[in-house]
């Protein structure tokens, strides 16, 4: 059984993060992400795959902005000391902006404790 105490979660260990992240472009129009992290020192982890298809649209848009831009479902894991929390959902990954690269993920999250509810993350990185 386990607490809803919140202090009670992840204190104070160490150990080994462990991480694997891939791409496979099988096509130019297709794409399939996974992603994943992991320590057993607190028994936490986030796994997702992202599979998606070239934004249809993106002929529309400026080829810097939108040239490796992808729509499809997304499909996540948070586990945090043994609680899993499953997402589903769907994302916008590979906009570019200047030299910054925006990933948008939007869903549904069971939680244990709480219940269900919505889940967004918005994902930034400066590309140099």
């Amino acid at each position: 059984k386990y607490s809803t105490d919140p202090s009670l979660f992840n204190g104070t260990r160490y150990g080994i993060l462990a991480s694997l992240e891939g791409e496979y472009h099988p096509t130019n129009d297709l794409v399939i992400s996974v992603w994943g992290l992991y320590t057993p020192a607190n028994k936490w982890g986030y796994f997702e795959i992202k599979p998606g298809v070239a934004l249809p649209f993106k002929e529309m848009l400026p080829k810097s902005v939108a040239e490796n831009a992808y729509i499809g479902p997304h499909i996540a894991l948070s586990i945090s000391d043994g609680v899993q929390q499953p997402m589903l959902g769907a994302h916008l990954s590979g906009i570019m902006l200047g030299q910054v690269y925006l990933n948008v993920n939007a869903g549904y999250v069971h939680e244990q404790f709480t219940g269900g509810g919505m889940y967004s993350i918005l994902e930034t990185s400066v590309q140099f």
